[in-house]
C-alpha cells in the first residue's frame, strides 16, 4: 500500500512539475536585435528604432533611438540626447527630458537614469537630482549628490560629507569631512578629525549605521576570486581586514594580512617576510619566510622558501620536510606518507620525506602524478617513470595532457600515435593524433573527421555511433543511422528506442532535444513534456545546445536565431 502511495505521489508531483511549460518564446524571431533588461523584459530593435517586449507582446512600441535600463518596473527610453521614462505597462510618466549623457566630477559609482527603490538620479542644468516617479525631486537645493547605489545616496552639504535613502531621508547627517565608497551601497569610509587634529577615518554601512569608530588612518578594498574585502591601515603600521559587511575579518596584529584562497586561512607579513595565521588567530606558518604556498592535499601544507632553501610545513608552525631545492608540488603516495616534487639545478625529481630520492632529479620538466607514475619531459620528448624510476612510457612523443582532475593523462604524437596512462598505471594505445582534448576519465580525438572517445577504463565508442555530444549522469548523447538518442555511458545500450534530430545531455531531471522543426522537453522516461514548433530557418541543433548549457547555468532566456531572415527572438526558460 505504501508502495502504491508514493508511486502515486510521484506521478503526482511528475504532473505538477510539467503542468506549466519548460520555454515559451518569449520574443518572437521577428526582430533585428535582442537585449535583456532583466531576463523578463526585453529591448528590442526593427528598422532602426527599440521598443520592449514582455511574454512576447510589445510593451513599447519601436520608435526609440535605444532602450537605457529597467529598474524598480521603470523602463528609461531615449531620443536624441534626451532621456524619459515609462512604467512596465507601457505607460509614459514623463517623456524625453532629462540629458541622457550625464557629466559627472565625481569618481565614485552612481547610478544615474536608473530607478531603484522608488527614485532616481537624474542631471538637471549640470546638476545632479534624486526625483522620484512623479519627476519630483526629493532633495532641496543646498544638497549636492555625491553618488548613488541602491539605498545609500551620499551627499555634500556646507562642505561636509552625509548619507540619505532613495526617499531623501537623512540616514548621516552631513558631518564628516569626507565619505568614500569602499564597497558600492554597503560599505563606505567616513573620516573626522583625530587626535592632535589628525584625521581619523572608519566604517559605514549603506545604511548609515557605525561599522567602526575612526581610529584608521585609512581603508583600500581588497578583491578575491570570491570575495571582496577591506583592508584597514592603522597607525602602528599594521592592517586590519573586514568583510563587505564591515564585520571585522582579522585584527590589525601585522604589517601585511590579506586573505588567501583557502577559507580560514590569511596570509600576513612583517619586515618583508611573509607567514599564514587562521581565523582562529593561531600562526600556521610564521612571517619569516621570502614566500609561502598553501596547498592542500590529503591534509593542509605550506611550502616555504628562504633565501636557497624550502620547507614544507604542517599544522602550527611544524617543519616536516626541508631542502636546498625548489619545492613544486606535494604528492600523497598513500594514506600515510607522501613525496614532493623537487627542482634541483633547473631539473626536476621526486623525494620522500626523509630526503630519499625516489626518482632522481634528471628531467626538464613535470606534468602531473598518474597511477603512481611522474609524468615528465627529458629534452623534447614526454614520457612517464615510476617510483623506482623505470620508464614506464617511452621518452617519444611530442606532447602530454593531464586531465583536470589529475586521473588520467594523455601522450601523442602525430607520427608515432598515442597512449593513455590512468589510475592503475595500465597503458592503452589509441590512434596518432596532432590534437586531442583530455577530459576526467577520457580522452576525445578525430580519425579522419570522426570524432572518437576512449574511456580510462579502454572502452572505446562503437563504431555504430556516427558522433557523440554530451554525457552527465550515466547518460550519452550519441548520434546513429537513425538519429540522435541517448545511451548508458558504460554499457553504450540504447535507453530509448526514440531518435531525434539533436539531442543534448539532462539538466534538472529534463533534456532538450529536436525533431520534425520543434525543439521539445523531454521527462527521465524519454517521453515529450512540451513541444514548441520553431520556424523554417532556426538550427534546432544549436538551440538545443544553447537552451542546456543557459539552464545549466541557471539562466532564465536564450536568444535564437533564424539563419534564413536573419531575424532575432528570446526563447524563456522556466
Amino acid at each position: 500500500m505504501r508502495k502504491l502511495i508514493s508511486l502515486f505521489c510521484f506521478l503526482l508531483l511528475s504532473n505538477v512539475i510539467f503542468a506549466q511549460n519548460i520555454i515559451s518564446l518569449n520574443v518572437d524571431i521577428l526582430y533585428d536585435s535582442v537585449s535583456s533588461l532583466d531576463g523578463r523584459y526585453f529591448a528590442v530593435k526593427s528598422n532602426g528604432k527599440w521598443g520592449v517586449v514582455k511574454d512576447n507582446k510589445l510593451i513599447l512600441p519601436c520608435e526609440y533611438d535605444y532602450i537605457d535600463a529597467l529598474g524598480d518596473d521603470v523602463i528609461s527610453f531615449v531620443n536624441g540626447d534626451r532621456v524619459g521614462f515609462a512604467d512596465v505597462n507601457g505607460k509614459i510618466l514623463f517623456p524625453e527630458t532629462y540629458p541622457a549623457v550625464v557629466e559627472s566630477d565625481s569618481e565614485e559609482k552612481t547610478q544615474f537614469n536608473l530607478y531603484d527603490k522608488g527614485s532616481c538620479i537624474v542631471s538637471d542644468n549640470g546638476r545632479l537630482k534624486l526625483i522620484d516617479k512623479n519627476n519630483k525631486s526629493l532633495l532641496g537645493d543646498s544638497v549636492t549628490i555625491v553618488s548613488r547605489v541602491g539605498d545609500a545616496v551620499v551627499i555634500k552639504q556646507n562642505g561636509l560629507y552625509g548619507m540619505v535613502n532613495s526617499k531623501g531621508v537623512l540616514t548621516v547627517p552631513p558631518t564628516y569631512l569626507s565619505l568614500e565608497t569602499l564597497v558600492p551601497g554597503k560599505l563606505y569610509s567616513y573620516q573626522v578629525h583625530g587626535d592632535y587634529g589628525m584625521p581619523g577615518f572608519g566604517l559605514l554601512d549603506g545604511n548609515g549605521e557605525l561599522r567602526t569608530s575612526p581610529i584608521y588612518d585609512d581603508f583600500r578594498t581588497f578583491k578575491t576570486a570570491e570575495s571582496i574585502f577591506v583592508k584597514a591601515y592603522d597607525s602602528m603600521g599594521k592592517q586590519a581586514l573586514f568583510s563587505s559587511d564591515g564585520e571585522i575579518v582579522m585584527q590589525s596584529l601585522y604589517q601585511i594580512a590579506e586573505p588567501s584562497k583557502f577559507k580560514g586561512l590569511y596570509n600576513i607579513g612583517e619586515n618583508l617576510k611573509k607567514g599564514v595565521i587562521g581565523a582562529d588567530y593561531v600562526v600556521r606558518v610564521l612571517p619569516k619566510y621570502d614566500d609561502v604556498r598553501i596547498v592542500e592535499k590529503q591534509d593542509t601544507f605550506y611550502i616555504a622558501s628562504l633565501g636557497l632553501e624550502s620547507f614544507v610545513l604542517k599544522g602550527k608552525n611544524k617543519t616536516i620536510f626541508k631542502t636546498d631545492g625548489l619545492i613544486l608540488d606535494i604528492i600523497p603516495l598513500n594514506q600515510d606518507s607522501i613525496a614532493f616534487v623537487v627542482e634541483q639545478d633547473l631539473s626536476y625529481g621526486l623525494c620522500t620525506q626523509d630526503g630519499k630520492w625516489l626518482i632522481e632529479p634528471i628531467y626538464d620538466e613535470v606534468i602531473g602524478f598518474v597511477g603512481g607514475n611522474l609524468c615528465v619531459r627529458k629534452a623534447n620528448k614526454w614520457g612517464a617513470v615510476d617510483l623506482n624510476g623505470n620508464v614506464v612510457v617511452d621518452f617519444k612523443y611530442e606532447k602530454a595532457k593531464v586531465s583536470s582532475n589529475g586521473k588520467i593523462v594523455a601522450f601523442y604524437d602525430y607520427k608515432k600515435g598515442s597512449k593513455l596512462l590512468n589510475e592503475e598505471s595500465q597503458i592503452i594505445d589509441f590512434p596518432s593524433s596532432d590534437n586531442l582534448l583530455v577530459y576526467g576519465d577520457y580522452v576525445e580525438y578525430k580519425v579522419g573527421k570522426k570524432k572518437e572517445r576512449l574511456y580510462s577504463d579502454g572502452r572505446k565508442i562503437p563504431a555504430m555511433f556516427l558522433a557523440i555530444g554530451t554525457e552527465s549522469g550515466g547518460v550519452l548523447c550519441a548520434k546513429t543511422n537513425k538519429g540522435w538518442s541517448y545511451f548508458d555511458s558504460k554499457t553504450f545500450s540504447a535507453l530509448t528506442e526514440k531518435t531525434f534530430d539533436a539531442a543534448a545531455c539532462f539538466v534538472n531531471g529534463i533534456a532538450f532535444a529536436a525533431k520534425d522543426g520543434k525543439i521539445l522537453v523531454l521527462g527521465s522516461d524519454y517521453s515529450v513534456k512540451q513541444s514548441l514548433e520553431m520556424p523554417n530557418g532556426v538550427n534546432l541543433s544549436l538551440a538545443v545546445s544553447a537552451l542546456t548549457i543557459f539552464r545549466s547555468a541557471g539562466k532564465k532566456s536564450c536568444s535564437v536565431v533564424n539563419n534564413k531572415t536573419n531575424k532575432t527572438g528570446v526563447i524563456s526558460i522556466e
